[in-house]
Order: structure tokens, then sequence, then C-alpha cells
């Protein structure tokens, strides 16, 4: 599409958003409006004739003149005024286009690398709990059952078993189950270790009794979440009355948590599975271990009692 204009002619040869080329045949002495572009470059390439360009200095009466001869080409940032005077006619190109600053992008978070259950869950990371919360497990196990004073006790994703040693001190018959124990086992208190099943708790869970007060403490959080009822429904299936279950809530993000809840997700699953959240036993609980809560589990705590 040609158009005409005072001092010759326009072509626009390519357009898009970012990019355009402009073939332009001007008459000698023909000259264009003083202006400037707020976000394009501007550059000028002489295919035959002479042309002058006039670009003037940013808050300055300085005006520099570049003279393109055929074949010659210069360039005018954005937002400086400048205009053309052809010294003989002239064809010649305009080709305009804006540039993006490199620093474009604007990070609200940093990259790096997803570690999966079985990059994380390895012999290692047993052995460092271990160290680190075996201990206060044992500690916790011993409030649990003072509480409860429950007969038959399971660990559902029981990692070690540590939470179910004082239960067995204490005569209870006990059963823990991880889908790592492989890799726990190493680690595991021998008092324990025959006491825990290698198995797959998002699987179908069965037990030959049910138990008085299972234990579910840290896993939900770890669960595909479309595998949050899978879990809920096996803990159900194998309780007959308590169970103390513990859940990261949204915010509390580590290292493969993919399943972060509000508890009401987690009390209206059990809900329909007909067991209820149970305040005072829940406040009774929370009381007891509060004084010295390592483990910070007070802050995720729900007691739940089958519905009679």
């Amino acid at each position: 599409m040609i158009q005409s204009k005072v001092w010759g002619t326009t072509e626009k040869l390519f357009s898009t958003n970012n990019v355009e080329i402009h073939r332009i045949n001007i008459k000698k002495g023909g000259y264009c409006s003083r202006h400037f572009h707020r976000f394009k470059y501007n550059q000028f390439y002489v295919e035959s004739g002479l042309l002058d360009i006039k670009v003037e200095e940013s808050n300055s009466q300085i005006v520099n003149t570049t003279t393109l001869y055929s074949g010659f080409t210069t360039t005018v940032e954005p937002n400086k005024l400048h205009m053309f005077i052809a010294k003989e006619n002239t064809i010649a190109y305009e080709i305009y286009w804006t540039q993006l600053p490199e620093e474009d992008i604007v990070r609200k978070s940093f990259g790096g690398v997803v570690k999966f259950e079985n990059d994380i869950y390895t012999g290692r990371y047993f052995r460092k709990r271990v160290k680190r919360h075996h201990p206060a497990q044992i500690k916790y196990g011993q409030l649990f059952y003072n509480l409860f004073k429950p007969k038959i006790v399971y660990d559902v994703g029981c990692g070690l078993g540590s939470y179910l040693i004082p239960f067995k001190q204490n005569g209870c018959n006990v059963l823990g189950f991880d889908k790592f124990f492989d890799q726990a086992k190493p680690y595991c208190d021998k008092e324990i270790v025959g006491n825990i099943l290698n198995f797959d708790v998002l699987g179908q869970l069965m037990v030959q009794n049910k138990s008085d007060l299972t234990l579910c403490i840290d896993l939900a959080q770890i669960v595909p979440p479309d595998k949050s009822s899978n879990l809920i429904n096996n803990l159900c299936n194998i309780s007959n009355d308590y169970i103390i279950f513990v859940a990261a809530k949204p915010g509390q993000n580590e290292i493969g948590y993919i399943n972060c809840r509000d508890p009401k997700f987690w009390i209206d699953l059990f809900g329909t599975c007909g067991f209820c959240q149970d305040i005072k036993k829940q406040k009774e609980l929370t009381e007891s271990i509060n004084i010295n809560d390592s483990l910070n589990l007070t802050q995720n705590i729900i007691v739940l009692r089958k519905i009679i």
C-alpha cells in the first residue's frame, strides 16, 4: 500500500506488532516532520540517493546530522526528536522495532529441582530423624498412652515407629505401616522393628482387629491430593475408637509437602466415614504436650472419635 506524502511516497512492506518496514521515495529537497517515537527504534537504510538524518540531543540545542549515501544506515533511538531531508531524489527504507528491556522478568519465587518421594525418603533421611526426632517421639507416645490407655494401637505412616515404643512397653498390641520401611529399618529401635510392615497405606489397608487408637502423624501432607480420601478411608476402616491425626496446614510448606490443607477439609472427610472431631479430648491432648512441644504438633493435631 503506497501512501502519498508532501515530500514523496511511503510504502508499507511489512508490519507486525513490534516490527515494521517502509520503503520511502523522497523528492530532492523533501523533508519529513520533526518528531519522535515513544517506543520504536527507527533505522534508515538508503538504497539510492543522498539523505540527511538530523537528530536533536535531549535537553540541549545540539542537532547531530548524519549523511547517508547509497548502502549506508543509521538508527535513531526512541524519544529522540529527528527528521530527514533528501539532498537528491532518494529511495530509502525505514525499519521500526521495539526492544524489551533486559530485566523484563519479575520474579515472585525461585526455581529448583523437585524432589520426589523416592529421592526424599532415603536411608539418610531416616538416619537424621533418629538424631532429631526419635527421643521426642517416644515422649509424645507416652503422653498419648497416658491419655487414651488403649489396648490396640496402629501407626499409619510410622517411619521409625518411635511413637509406638511406649505403647508396646505398656503392654499394648502395636503395629506400624510405612511405604519406606525398607529404608527406615536399619535405623529403627530393635524393640519395635518386628512390629512394622512395609506397606503403601494408600492401598487397601486391612487388619484382623480394629484399633482403640490409630496414629497418623505428618503423613497426609505428602499424599497426592487426589488420594486424600483413600488415606482417610483406610484410617477409619482400621479404627474402632480414637484417631490422632496431624497434618500440615497451608503455608507450612517444606520439601515434599504437596497436600497442605485447612483442618476442616480433613474433618469433613472423616465425617463421611463416621468419625467426628472430639474437641474435648483434643484440648486435653494439646494441653498435656504443650509445655514441651518440640515437634510442634499441637498446632496441627486433630483428635477424632468414631460416631456410635
